[in-house]
């Protein structure tokens, strides 16, 4: 049986979601949706790093 992979989501450092399923980039943001259907969105960041093993995606805000 194959496992899901839900991530959580760190803004410089802070989570800001927790076990996101699907990101999508809508133009100048990102938008993160649990296996439960919450959503967020995310303004102004960059893609830093996705870490499996961690089950962490790592974003900065832009301009630091």
């Amino acid at each position: 049986m194959e496992q899901m992979c839900e991530l959580d989501v760190f803004i410089d450092g802070e989570k800001v979601f927790e076990r996101a399923i699907r990101l999508r980039r809508d133009k100048d943001k990102i938008i993160v949706r649990s296996v439960l259907g919450n959503k967020k969105t995310l303004s102004d960041v960059e893609f830093d790093e996705l870490d499996i093993p961690s089950e962490k995606l790592t974003l900065t805000k832009r301009g630091r």
